[in-house]
């Protein structure tokens, strides 16, 4: 709730995005369970909102240096959300932010190194293949290395897997996005999940302040999210094919919590880019439908776990 809290202050505008995205019930649910879903998803939003916001430079250098230490030393996927504080730096020009982004960059890589290294020395990762292994039945040997060779040296037919993977399984995916929750797999219904990507088009037009970027360069930052959002897609859905598929996979099976960052990244990308402005009178009305809105989906949530489980 802080990290979401700071994300708000840092960059108002933004604010609605995040929010939208948080009280997802897949969000909710992780929330409330011991993993560092949550905490990586309120880092985003602070690397975010701290980048594209007016912090002076030793909240910036506090809140990036953080933010990406917990990104990179836990989910080295989200590495292309560092386009958005290089792009935000460049047009800014604000060389006292310097210090702060290149520190977080440097401790930030050190400790993804140091992580991996742990991790592969330590027996974690091949103890990992085992649980992955056991838990979804493969009897199909698991070889990073092949995959990561495949992806090397025939990219053009990797470039069919992850289409493949969205074509067949997209929906399912944008389900799981939004309503699975968490260990509990029970996905709310599908209704509810309509309403939300209503919701996700609604929370573009609203803006708690407006803009401190001339139009030019909102469109330059929007268009980097929005870069940022598809590569780090990419290399997320890169990374489950290399750990968790069986060799020669044509499709890559991953859950739609791990692009809760990437969805921030998309929606801010468009409040940059719209140059639609809702006014004040309207914004109002229009943050308590959202607000309505976003109680009627959990509510459908609660009533699909008691109507599954009983409660």
């Amino acid at each position: 709730i802080g990290l979401l809290l700071l994300s708000f202050k840092l960059f108002p505008p933004g604010a609605w995005c995040i929010f939208w995205v948080a009280v997802t019930p897949m969000a909710l649910s992780q929330a409330s369970v011991v993993n560092l879903d949550y905490l990586i998803f309120g880092a985003t939003a602070v690397l975010l909102s701290a980048s594209l916001g007016n912090p002076g430079p030793r909240l910036y250098s506090i809140c990036i240096m953080g933010s990406l230490v917990l990104l990179m030393t836990s989910k080295l996927p989200y590495l292309p959300l560092l386009l958005v504080p290089a792009a935000a730096f460049v047009i800014r020009k604000n060389y006292k932010r310097l210090p702060g982004l290149i520190a977080g960059m440097v401790i930030a890589l050190g400790g993804a190194a140091f992580w991996n290294y742990i991790v592969k020395v330590d027996g974690i990762f091949d103890n990992s293949l085992e649980i992955v292994k056991r838990l979804f039945q493969i009897d199909i040997p698991l070889d990073p290395l092949q995959q990561l060779s495949f992806v090397v040296f025939s990219p053009w037919q990797y470039c069919h897997v992850p289409f493949t993977t969205f074509a067949t399984h997209g929906l399912n995916f944008f389900h799981q996005l939004v309503g699975v929750l968490g260990e509990l797999d029970v996905p709310i219904p599908l209704v509810a999940v309509i309403l939300w990507a209503v919701g996700a088009l609604v929370v573009i037009f609203i803006r708690e302040e407006p803009l401190d970027f001339n139009r030019r360069d909102s469109m330059i930052l929007g268009c980097c999210c929005m870069v940022a959002a598809a590569a780090t897609t990419l290399t997320v859905l890169t990374s489950a094919f290399l750990v968790w598929m069986p060799v020669g996979s044509t499709w890559i099976n991953v859950q739609g919590r791990y692009f809760h960052p990437v969805i921030i990244a998309l929606l801010i990308g468009l409040i940059l880019v719209n140059p639609l402005a809702i006014k004040l009178r309207s914004g109002v009305l229009m943050q308590f439908g959202l607000l309505f809105i976003s109680m009627m989906i959990n509510g459908m949530a609660l009533y699909a776990i008691v109507n599954r489980y009983g409660i």
